[in-house]
This record gives structure tokens, sequence and C-alpha cells, in this order.
């Protein structure tokens, strides 16, 4: 995960300098370039809090319930009944 960033960014710059080098000029590049790395790393963060939520989710259930810490894992409430919701 950790060169995941760098990695990035060396593509970015090597991406630069070959539009710049056709003859895109750099506030041409910039906006969308922006909004390409914002949706990236949103996307990438998104799947790392659901996957941890996951995994968390998964090593709880291993567990019999009277030993479990919480009704709560991270942001889910493991109680929680769709239907009780729905009709409330």
């Amino acid at each position: 995960h950790a060169a995941v960033v760098p990695a990035v960014a060396k593509g970015v710059e090597e991406y630069k300098r070959g539009l710049v080098a056709l003859g895109v000029s750099e506030s041409e590049l910039s906006d969308s370039l922006q909004e390409f790395l914002d949706r990236f790393f949103m996307s990438r963060i998104a799947l790392r809090f659901l996957a941890g939520h996951h995994v968390a989710l998964h090593e709880q259930a291993l567990q019999p319930p009277e030993q479990r810490a919480s009704d709560r894992v991270g942001l889910v409430y493991t109680r929680c009944s769709p239907l009780q919701v729905v009709r409330d």
C-alpha cells in the first residue's frame, strides 16, 4: 500500500511531461488531472474503509456472542434490523 502514492505521483509527472511536450498547456491539464486524482484517492479510501469494516465484522462473527466487546464494529451497529428501521 505504501508504494501506491509515490507510483501515482511518478505516473502523473510522466503524463504531464508527455502532454506538455505535445503542446497541451498545464492549466488545461490541471483541472482534469485533479478531478481524476480526487476520484482515484476517494475510491481508494472508500475501499479501504469497507474492507476494514468487513474484516472486523468477520472477526467478530467468529467469536461467541458473550465474548463480543460491543454491539458495534466501527460504524456498524451489528444488532441493526433493517426491517425495524423501515417500520420506524
